[in-house]
């Protein structure tokens, strides 16, 4: 068995930082009913602005007595008007 050097190997990937326009969905509240309508009204003025956008979802500003969130059912919102979560910020 012979064996190679892994640097001695054209590399076959590159690791880059960057600088992406994201769209962050900053929860106020812990109210996913009257999220699913506001959230509805806006895509409804641009919807082809937010058909498919990736979106981080901030969940840092919500008060703590509020209680937990709903995450599947957050997710499962903002999919339905088109938004996809890449990730939370929480």
């Amino acid at each position: 068995m012979s064996q190679t050097d892994p640097l001695d190997q054209d590399p076959v990937f590159q690791l880059k930082g960057s600088m992406l326009a994201i769209t962050v969905l900053e929860l106020a509240r812990n109210d996913l009913e009257n999220l699913d309508r506001q959230l509805a009204a806006k895509v409804a003025q641009a919807p082809n602005f937010f058909s498919n956008a990736p979106l981080v979802l901030a969940l840092d500003k919500l008060p703590a007595h509020e209680g937990a969130v709903d995450l599947p059912g957050l997710m499962r919102i903002c999919r339905q008007h088109g938004l996809r979560t890449l990730a939370i910020r929480a």
